[in-house]
């Protein structure tokens, strides 16, 4: 690329000075530039002229805070707003955050006049129409609507406006009823801000539920609404975590943007061990910790969620408190003799430690316990957490002393 972003060619190792760099081609004429960021325009013979502002200066391809992204003759345009212009007038578009300005030019690139279309306004969808061009980028060229997402029976539809519609699908894929989706009365449309409408979908109980997924933070809202579409209650889920993935699973859509729905990783319509991480957070014993991508914890299988209180642990689950996981395995338990499941944590700033007693399975409830020791502390409860996890504490390269 030379200092303009253009594609530069090398002739005799030299940059081509002649080599152009192609903005668009979609309708009759093909809009270039050169190494030195100046525009051609070119008809379908490959006749080429060069076009100018208001004061001379040649028009390059972006000009005071905006680019330049269409250029076509007049007649392509279906307006009254372009009738008293000639036939063979060149109108070149620039874009900006507000929307185009549009430069009108005749045939050799003499300047004639100049406009704006405002984003959204009917002379931008003129514009878009004429210049065969998606200009704001929401799927639609001009006025008419596109699909959000046409997953299940419930469809989102939007229109160039973004006003927004829910079509409601019989089984046999006949439209039955439109609604709008609704929060305090208002209708909601498929963008609100940086967060965008990615599922609307019935629930097997029929209520609603709508899904907006948030561009900035990867955070995921549910809302529930009723039988009218209406917002009654709702959450958000962080991104990341196994809500969104649970998400994903009920709904049948991506939201974690990873081209893959819910925890299943080899994608085969099963979530099962070859979804887990195939190397081991730890696997120093019988039991190797491991987990899916949405990081929550498992004991050697993908039946085996480990959680607190009902609650299944991500695998930095105790970093905000300052511990932090060191292994998990099974033991006979020295009381009971009964084969408990165990876990061991280490608090990071004091090297305190806690054997985890989860019982007979892997969620540890108000009926488990814990015992606290110290690698500088050689006792019971030391020996038996790194017998039960095959682990060395105290590096003093022997197990269980």
């Amino acid at each position: 690329l030379d200092a303009n972003g253009a594609q530069a060619q090398l002739k005799n190792g030299q940059i081509d000075k002649a080599s152009k760099t192609t903005i668009e081609s979609t309708g009759n004429l093909t809009t270039k530039y050169s190494v030195d960021s100046v525009v051609y325009v070119a008809d379908t013979a490959n006749n080429e002229v060069n076009l100018k502002f208001k004061n001379g200066e040649i028009m390059k391809n972006s000009y005071v805070g905006q680019t330049l992204v269409a250029a076509e003759k007049i007649d392509t345009f279906k307006s009254d707003a372009v009738a008293a212009f000639d036939p063979t007038d060149i109108a070149v578009a620039y874009k900006n955050d507000a929307g185009l300005n549009i430069y009108v030019c005749d045939k050799d690139g003499n300047y004639k006049s100049e406009g704006f279309a405002a984003n959204k306004t009917d002379l931008y969808f003129i514009a878009e129409t004429g210049y065969s061009s998606d200009f704001d980028g929401d799927g639609i060229i001009g006025i008419g609507t596109a699909f959000q997402e046409q997953n299940g029976k419930d469809k989102i539809q939007y229109d160039q406006l973004g006003k927004t519609t829910i079509l409601d699908y019989d089984d046999q894929g006949n439209l039955i009823n439109n609604y709008s989706v609704k929060f305090n009365g208002q209708d909601m449309g498929y963008k609100l801000g940086t967060w965008t409408m990615m599922e609307a979908e019935t629930n097997t109980d029929g209520t609603n539920a709508v899904l907006y997924k948030d561009s900035a933070s990867g955070d995921v809202a549910y809302w529930s609404c009723d039988s009218s579409w209406s917002y009654t209650n709702g959450f958000v889920a962080k991104t990341g975590t196994g809500t969104i993935f649970n998400l994903e699973q009920s709904y049948g859509v991506d939201l974690s943007g990873d081209s893959i729905i819910g925890l299943d990783k080899n994608k085969d319509s099963k979530f099962n061990d070859d979804d887990l991480t195939g190397i081991p957070i730890e696997d120093k014993g019988s039991v190797s910790m491991l987990t899916d991508l949405a990081g929550q914890l498992y004991a050697g299988s993908s039946s085996n969620e480990i959680s607190f209180f009902g609650n299944h642990s991500m695998s930095d689950e105790l970093t905000s408190v300052g511990w932090e996981i060191l292994g998990v395995d099974t033991g006979i338990d020295p009381s009971s003799q009964a084969l408990n499941n165990y876990m061991v944590i280490k608090e990071t700033a004091t090297g305190q430690m806690a054997l985890c007693n989860f019982g007979t399975d892997w969620d540890y409830g108000s009926n488990d316990s814990f015992e606290l020791f110290k690698a500088s502390d050689i006792n019971a409860a030391y020996k038996f957490a790194e017998n039960t996890m095959v682990q060395d504490f105290n590096n003093n390269a022997t197990i269980g002393s």
